[in-house]
């Protein structure tokens, strides 16, 4: 097959982000397929721009096999209209040089949680007679409304009219979760389409290291107990519950290293230095594959999530939510502390495969909670063996295989995703 595949960022081991696309595309090429990337020149979230990138419009790479066609896009700033100028130029971007492709292409691949990736993918689809298939990563633009990032009546009107047209142009729409897969099944005559290909994690970095990393981390700051965050600073992900547990701990030997980067970052410091916060660390944006090095150096892992009593509906989402660090997070066998709904899939994953606790989305709740994973160690070798169990059942190359399973089968029409094990 001949697979077009769209996506806002595509990040390598070697760069922050996370590492689904680069994963799942190397899976494909290595099966005999020819795949093409077109994604942004930002590395992420990061909102950085490599110097290579800097001065053109369209870069070309070969990484691994896979062909990399990288596009200018404005740079994400802060709020709801620096996301969607963002979003917008990068859709641009991306029909423009989805046409400068030559041939057609068996399949259009395109990965939100923009809805205007999938938009592309549509006229990409179109005049490459392609198969269009939607990846759901984020459920949008419910989740912007929930959290009050979009509010105005005919915005929202137009974005689910847009939502529901994507749904039905699509061949395939790939969920992440089963809460995701749910609410867009919910969908008039949709159902049929959907199928979920999970999260995984990439086992091979999570293998022993020498410890080199972590003994430096140690060295850096000795006689504490760390406390580690490893994800996107946005305004989703809750920090300042962190920040605010680190002020209830300010004077316990506990250190908060807050791992990443976000349109939230600045804030976060700014408030940070403002209270005093001397036992916070932002150590920044880090390549992939030293995540694992961090994870498993840290004696608490924190996941707090944004969860307002008053929403019942941005509650309802978080329900559903398993995001990317969590497999890490399992996949270390670290500890984990979060404010995510009990009911939820995260839950239930941390209640099969690793040692957590659930706490108030606050920071007396985080502070408490903490103290208490520290305060009753469970055996290191029971929690390396939930750890290893983990990342054998959610190894990326079975989700890999799914992904490839759905692509063929819409490409021969036979039997449809409906008809896939373990829907």
């Amino acid at each position: 097959m001949r697979i077009l595949y769209l996506t806002q960022y595509f990040a390598t081991p070697g760069q922050p982000g996370a590492a689904r696309h680069y994963s799942h595309t190397r899976f494909l090429e290595r099966r005999g397929n020819d795949v093409t990337v077109v994604t942004t020149s930002v590395l992420n979230k990061v909102a950085e721009v490599p110097r290579q990138h800097a001065d053109t419009c369209r870069v070309v790479e070969d990484i691994e096999g896979v062909k990399v066609v990288r596009v200018r896009s404005s740079r994400r700033r802060r709020g709801f209209r620096g996301r969607l100028f963002h979003y917008l130029s990068f859709m641009w971007r991306a029909i423009w040089a989805g046409l400068r492709q030559r041939g057609r292409f068996d399949v259009v691949l395109a990965s939100s949680p923009s809805l205007f990736v999938g938009l592309a993918g549509v006229v990409l689809s179109s005049a490459k007679s392609a198969r269009f298939v939607l990846e759901v990563r984020d459920l949008w633009p419910e989740s912007a409304v929930a959290t009050g990032d979009l509010s105005n009546p005919l915005l929202i009107w137009i974005s689910r009219c847009l939502e529901r047209w994507l749904y039905r142009r699509a061949s395939a729409i790939v969920c992440l979760t089963d809460g995701i897969a749910e609410v867009v099944g919910r969908t008039r005559q949709i159902g049929a389409k959907v199928v979920v290909v999970r999260n995984g994690v990439d086992a091979t970095i999570f293998e022993e290291r020498d410890g080199s990393a972590c003994s430096s981390l140690r060295q850096r700051f000795p006689a504490k107990r760390l406390i580690v965050y490893s994800g996107a600073h946005g305004i989703n992900n809750a920090l300042d519950q962190v920040l605010d547990a680190a002020s209830v701990l300010r004077d316990d030997p506990y250190q908060f290293l807050l791992v990443g980067w976000g349109d939230q970052t600045g804030r976060l410091k700014q408030r940070a230095d403002e209270i005093g916060l001397g036992n916070v660390t932002f150590f920044g944006a880090v390549p992939r594959e030293r995540v694992p090095d961090l994870l498993r150096c840290a004696d608490v892992l924190v996941w707090p999530v944004l969860l307002g009593k008053e929403s019942e509906r941005l509650r309802n989402l978080k329900r559903g939510a398993v995001p990317n660090k969590l497999y890490d997070y399992l996949a270390s066998g670290t500890p984990i502390v979060t404010s995510v709904p009990e009911d939820g899939e995260g839950a239930l994953l941390i209640r099969c495969f690793g040692q957590g606790v659930f706490v108030d989305p606050s920071g007396e709740g985080f502070a408490r909670g903490i103290q208490a994973v520290l305060g009753n160690p469970q055996a290191r070798e029971e929690r390396a063996a939930k750890a290893a169990e983990f990342r054998r059942e959610y190894d990326r190359v079975g989700q890999a295989q799914r992904l490839l399973t759905v692509l063929e089968r819409i490409t021969r029409d036979t039997g449809g995703v409906a008809s896939l094990p373990g829907q």
